[in-house]
């Protein structure tokens, strides 16, 4: 399938190239046939470059790879002078000489395109398909019977094809390791996104793909240089980008004698002088001395800002004292690199524009629209931006239907988990957390550079590059950056949870910290963190706990017995019902006295029944399941099932789960209580109109209503010293609860100030009725 495309794509260019070349063809020599002719040997030329293109192949099965080089080459294969200088070779019209190929490269760079992204040189591409095509033609005009036999002249073509093969044999590989050092720069390609979760097979299609985290138009300029420094924040593409470059430097050294020696070098593995370990390891090529070097430095921040500094000192030295020497070195934006940066002596990485990010995220979630990103929180949408948190989320919405697809609150952690493996020994996490502290509690971002600490506290901040100066305020590269090392605060007890449980304004800015902190920290942890906050403001705890805590069973050999699960139960259910204050006896399981009621439960290898049982009969706290399910008192008790969780915290999910389903019920029969004066006239309204309604037949109206007709209905129906009644309103199916005894103090308030007649507690006019 994918050679048959390759070949589809190499007829539709020679047609496009002919259309466009057609002025050069001699006419009326060439009629319909020997165009067709032309157009067909033109099409093997440029299949021959397209077999150079997708590495025999070996790419062609990738369908963004192809479909980039469609678009690329229709339009630089339609370009008159293109297709000029091919029609003009074919037909030997043009004097023996080698191709134009400066010319033809700039023609491909002025439609914005990248020549250098491509696994063979753009020169060695272009005299593939001369040769092949040249070649064709001779053969086609020495044959009897073919439509260009004896139209032109052979001799000439003979000429041309030895100039072009002659091209073509000093482009051949002259280091015994080329291939080797390619394999290990893919290799290195392929492990990153393999440590994403990407598939072995997927990761390196896309590790050989030389499009896929190519710089841009202006990268490319500012990478000419001799010394060229990428600085950017954590996960925005910079080792990628340095693998790219190796492998272009590769190309350049297979196929030209006169390349200087690629190499490329972990800022941690030079000991020494920087000079010393590029030597060794160009050695087995040629004389870096002589010959020049295209060296790469990655990670210069891990070496330490001593240490950065000197090798960012010798790359300058390198460039200077060796010919056709070049150094590129990247890290992430620590002091060093950023004064390098105020020179305008750095490449800075663009963000992803939202059409990239969101075609990133389609090819690892395998979704072919995105639409759910835009829901996460603002800084997962600003870190979406870089390449490595826009993989990150694709993949995880690629199994956001598994059984063990991650909360989000897991997802907020596993970004920063994953942006910050390669840095855990270079950054000063105490710092980091106390500033992630402060900024959280301030709000905006950022805060003043005083108020972070002395001078040599912040000078550690920025050397640690995921922390930024902005004239006199410091914040995080990523905001959720910050909002992750608050949470590690809130786990090493920097943050009194009970302080931010009774501040309201405090508690909404430590939202995401906290969906973290319980997405992803240990029960007894997340249990010291979270009941705080469920018994000041169990509304923003539900929030939480929506957010942070998802579904999934426990890994293998994680298990908790039956004891440890029905105290977890008892435990967050307590606290619910301690945060839910005077609504819980309407949706919790709690005895008349307000206690919380008897857990039945059962489990066995992870999995269990349980029932919460609150009736009259005196039962210990726990007992086992059977002793409710299989007896009288299992009538109206909710009889349910759990499993463990993966999450340690899986326990407040399920139990707010279990409140949730039974307030939407209490929500659906109206049974919940009138809180205030006000409420409490109108569920005596309500209450008035429906009892009315089902009595007498008298229609809902937003006119007064007489007290003797809702007394008359009271004593009907014998009701007047109940708290709540339960009847099925006319034109309904189910029960619905009304609060009688609201209605009874309603007629009683109304009887003692002299009134007549109850009126809508809600005023009316034309345009609002009360109904």
């Amino acid at each position: 399938m994918a050679g048959t495309e390759l070949s589809t794509l190499a007829l539709s260019l020679a047609t496009a190239a002919v259309k466009a070349g057609a002025s050069r063809l001699p006419q009326p020599i060439f009629g319909p046939a020997q165009e067709r002719k032309l157009k067909e040997l033109l099409g093997a030329s440029i299949q021959a470059m397209l077999d150079e293109l997708t590495r025999s192949g070996e790419l062609a099965g990738d369908t963004d790879y192809v479909s980039d080089l469609r678009i690329r080459l229709t339009n630089f294969f339609s370009d008159e002078e293109v297709a000029g200088v091919l029609i003009s070779l074919a037909i030997a019209a043009s004097e023996v000489k080698p191709l134009p190929l400066a010319h033809l490269r700039e023609l491909y760079e002025r439609r914005g395109y990248d020549p250098d992204a491509f696994p063979v040189t753009f020169e060695r591409a272009m005299n593939v398909c001369a040769v092949r095509l040249v070649r064709g033609v001779k053969e086609e005009a020495s044959a009897d019977g073919s439509p260009l036999n004896n139209l032109i002249e052979v001799s000439k073509l003979y000429s041309i094809e030895e100039t072009l093969q002659e091209v073509l044999r000093r482009a051949e590989s002259t280091g015994p390791t080329a291939d080797e050092l390619e394999r290990e720069s893919w290799a290195r390609c392929k492990r990153r996104w393999t440590l994403l979760g990407v598939s072995p097979e997927e990761a390196e299609a896309l590790a050989k793909n030389p499009t896929v985290g190519a710089p841009d138009t202006e990268a490319r300029v500012r990478l000419g240089r001799p010394v060229a420094v990428i600085a950017a924040e954590v996960g925005a593409g910079k080792s990628l980008l340095l693998d790219r470059l190796m492998q272009r430097a590769i190309v350049r050294y297979r196929e030209s004698e006169d390349a200087p020696l690629p190499v490329f070098v972990e800022a941690t593995e030079v000991k020494g002088k920087l000079r010393e370990v590029v030597v060794e390891r160009t050695e087995s090529l040629d004389s870096s001395a002589k010959r020049g070097a295209a060296i790469f430095v990655d990670g210069l921040e891990e070496a330490g800002r001593a240490r950065a500094r000197q090798l960012l000192d010798e790359a300058h030295y390198l460039s200077d004292m060796w010919p056709n020497t070049t150094v590129v070195v990247a890290g992430r934006l620590i002091q060093e690199l950023e004064e390098e940066r105020e020179r305008g002596e750095a490449v800075a990485l663009p963000k992803l524009t939202e059409e990239e990010t969101a075609a990133l995220i389609r090819r690892f979630s395998g979704e072919p629209r995105v639409v759910g990103v835009y829901g996460w929180p603002e800084s997962v949408r600003q870190a979406v931006k870089l390449p490595l948190f826009a993989t990150l989320v694709g993949l995880d919405m690629r199994n956001r239907y598994d059984r063990d697809a991650r909360s989000g609150g897991e997802l907020l952690s596993h970004l920063v988990d994953r942006a910050l493996r390669r840095a855990d020994e270079a950054v000063e996490v105490a710092e980091l957390r106390r500033l992630a502290v402060a900024i959280t509690d301030r709000g905006g971002g950022r805060i003043r550079r005083g108020d972070a600490g002395t001078w040599d506290e912040v000078r550690r901040l920025r050397g640690t590059g995921l922390v930024h100066q902005e004239g006199g305020a410091l914040r995080f590269s990523l905001q959720i950056l910050s909002e992750w090392f608050a949470a590690q605060a809130l786990e090493l007890g920097d943050v009194d949870a009970k302080d931010l449980a009774s501040d309201f304004t405090r508690l909404e800015r430590w939202r995401y910290p906290l969906i973290m902190a319980v997405g992803n920290f240990g029960y007894e942890r997340v249990l010291e963190i979270l009941e705080p906050v469920v018994h000041a403001a169990p509304g923003f705890a539900s929030q939480l706990v929506d957010e942070a805590l998802g579904g999934g069973h426990a890994e293998e050999g994680v298990s908790e017995d039956v004891d440890e699960v029905a105290a977890q139960f008892r435990r967050t259910m307590g606290a619910w019902v301690e945060g839910l204050g005077p609504l819980a006896p309407f949706c919790a399981p709690v005895k008349g006295d307000g206690t919380l009621g008897t857990l039945a439960i059962s489990s066995q290898e992870g999995r269990g029944n349980y029932a919460w049982y609150a009736g009259q009969e005196e039962l210990p706290e726990v007992v086992p399941f059977w002793r409710v399910a299989d007896t009288e008192l299992r009538f109206g008790v909710p009889q349910r099932n759990f499993a463990v969780g993966r999450q340690d915290a899986w326990a407040w999910r399920r139990t707010f789960k279990d409140l949730r389903g039974d307030l939407e019920e209490a929500l659906k029969v109206g049974k919940l209580p009138a809180a205030t004066p006000m409420l409490a006239r109108e569920a005596g309204w309500r209450a008035a109109k429906d009892l009315l309604l089902r009595t007498q037949s008298k229609a809902r109206s937003e006119k007064p209503v007489a007290l003797q007709e809702i007394e008359g209905c009271l004593d009907e129906l014998d009701i007047r010293h109940e708290d709540w009644i339960s009847i099925v309103p006319p034109g309904s199916s189910r029960h619905r609860f009304y609060e009688v005894h609201c209605l009874v103090e309603e007629v009683r308030r109304l009887r003692a100030s002299g009134q007549t007649e109850m009126t809508s507690p809600v005023p009316i006019d034309g345009r609002n009725r009360a109904c």
